[in-house]
């Protein structure tokens, strides 16, 4: 079990973020202008899960996940059209052939059936509650001693045992606005939450607060899967892996992690 507080890294990551995106918004105008990409020029449609900062923005037609796959299909010539939308939409519209990808994938459907890239990040999903909380944290179980909030379809990801305690937990819910969840939590001291760490990051850095956030405690229970894209065809997966790669080596990546303030996998190495 990891357990540390986040007061530091908040504040640095309030810092990097907010510069980050001034650095971002001049790029984005560029890529956004109709001389930005050549007449001819191969374009492939990738659906963007909403709701998933900072991993995609709608409102800026940008995040992590949306600038690495155009940094990484750039590098081929391609340029990427991102459409955002819900995830289970995003599985119905990919089947009937309205895009060549999407991200992230859902576990519990046929995605598997398409080709699948390699890993470029991994979930972070945490247990977070305030620090000034009289509860003991050792083991799962304790998480739902209280009032518990965690992410739509949470079970999804986290395993057996989490469903398991949280169908029998009486002050147990989900939300799909993780905007709202992270309110909830920061105005009710009595809430805590379960949360992808890097979403609940960027998120603070962003909302309307009134006052100082108080320190938090984070606690890691849970096996996270690593992030992957799907493509319609291995054509696709194998320029996308190849460009990731490169992106890698040379420091793109590693830029794009200091804007967006990501916690990068361990796990996802340079080949």
């Amino acid at each position: 079990m990891l357990q540390h507080n986040l007061s530091t890294r908040r504040k640095q990551s309030r810092q990097a973020v907010r510069f980050g995106f001034l650095c971002l918004l001049g790029a984005l105008f560029l890529l956004a202008s109709p001389t930005a990409s050549s007449a001819g020029q191969r374009v492939v449609t990738i659906f963007f899960t909403t709701l998933s900062l900072p991993y995609a923005d709608e409102t800026i037609n940008a995040g992590f996940e949306v600038d690495l796959a155009r940094a990484v299909f750039a590098r081929r010539g391609i340029t990427v059209q991102a459409v955002f939308m819900p995830k289970d939409r995003a599985a119905e519209r990919l089947a009937a052939g309205k895009a060549q990808g999407m991200v992230p994938v859902r576990v519990d459907r046929a995605e598997d059936m398409l080709f699948e890239s390699r890993p470029y990040v991994a979930y972070q999903n945490v247990y977070l509650h305030h620090a000034h909380s009289p509860c003991t944290v050792r083991k799962l179980e304790d998480i739902f001693k209280g009032h518990l909030v965690a992410f739509h379809m949470a079970g999804k990801y986290l395993g057996q045992d989490f469903v398991r305690l949280a169908s029998a937990s009486p002050s147990y819910e989900e939300l799909v606005d993780q905007n709202a969840q992270v309110r909830r939590f920061l105005i009710r001291k009595d809430c805590s939450i379960v949360i992808d760490q890097n979403i609940y990051e960027h998120l603070i850095t962003r909302l309307d607060l009134t006052g100082e956030v108080g320190d938090v405690c984070l606690h890691s229970f849970f096996h996270n899967p690593q992030r992957t894209f799907v493509f319609v065809s291995n054509e696709l997966r194998q320029l996308f892996n190849e460009g990731l790669r490169e992106v890698m080596r040379d420091g793109t990546y590693q830029r794009l992690v200091n804007i967006y303030g990501i916690v990068p996998a361990s796990a996802v190495m340079v080949e």
